[in-house]
């Protein structure tokens, strides 16, 4: 599921970079990820950026989803 959403991210910004956060657990040297998001446009600035990642979290939070983060994930393209 966290792959396909962030093929899916990645693929809807065309040739442009776009960024999000994987979210998961770490038990017993074992790393799951369980879900992500994907942040918004990397025009905003970094104040916004900010609340709207408190914001996903608390919401995340608030319908039992794992909460903690456990990496990032950006994308890239080539050129051929």
């Amino acid at each position: 599921q966290v792959v396909l959403k962030v093929i899916g991210h990645a693929a809807d910004a065309a040739r442009g970079v776009v960024s999000g956060q994987l979210l998961g657990l770490d038990e017993a040297d074992v790393l799951q990820v369980s879900d992500s998001f994907a942040f918004p446009d990397e025009e905003e600035d970094e104040e916004r950026l900010h609340e709207f990642q408190i914001d996903m979290m608390r919401c995340l939070r608030e319908v039992n989803v794992d909460d903690n983060i456990v990496g990032w994930y950006t994308s890239t393209h080539w050129d051929s």
